[in-house]
């Protein structure tokens, strides 16, 4: 049975290779890299397919790095065939997080309710780029894209399954369908 990525989140990538012996360095693009110091398993996007992996060692170093040592990747060669690599793991494995904190991945079909235009729409997609994230927002007049940060984003109601924001009018006109 193979694992989609529908069902998993990103962890990061391979960086390089460590030695000759097949010892890697992954980028975990976290947080708190230091949550996944007990990492037992990854996943890792292989032409497409997420390949399990057993984790024999990890020692998470700074700004994200970590020395990780994979059962059966024994060798420089086999090290330098998965390099570069991303990998995922499954969102079970995601840590907890409190009501006031919430996963991108939550976002999608959650509706947006402006605090004085009212009913937005609901989020579609969440484009996660480096320096801005993104909701696109959809209802049957316009494409709204939010980026998402308190000058937009008022607060996020897990339960209520609500993005409560305040953006200008403006914005809400830009895209129409």
């Amino acid at each position: 049975m193979n694992i989609s990525h529908d069902d998993c989140f990103y962890l990061g990538f391979i960086s390089k290779v460590h030695g000759f012996k097949g010892l890697m360095v992954f980028f975990i693009d976290a947080d708190n890299p230091f949550k996944y110091s007990k990492l037992k398993r990854v996943l890792i996007d292989i032409n497409g397919v997420l390949n399990p992996f057993f984790v024999e060692t990890i020692d998470i170093k700074d700004k994200g790095f970590a020395h990780v040592k994979l059962e059966g990747v024994d060798d420089r060669d086999t090290a330098v065939s998965i390099s570069g690599k991303e990998l995922y793991l499954p969102l079970s494995e995601l840590p907890p997080l409190d009501d006031q904190s919430y996963y991108l991945h939550e976002l999608p079909g959650m509706e947006v309710i402006d605090e004085v235009h009212g009913a937005v729409g609901k989020v579609e997609k969440v484009y996660d780029y480096s320096q801005n994230t993104l909701l696109q927002v959809l209802n049957s007049h316009h494409e709204v894209l939010i980026p998402l940060n308190d000058q937009f984003v008022a607060r996020v109601d897990k339960a209520a399954k609500v993005v409560h924001v305040h953006i200008p009018k403006e914005l809400l006109d830009i895209n129409p369908l």
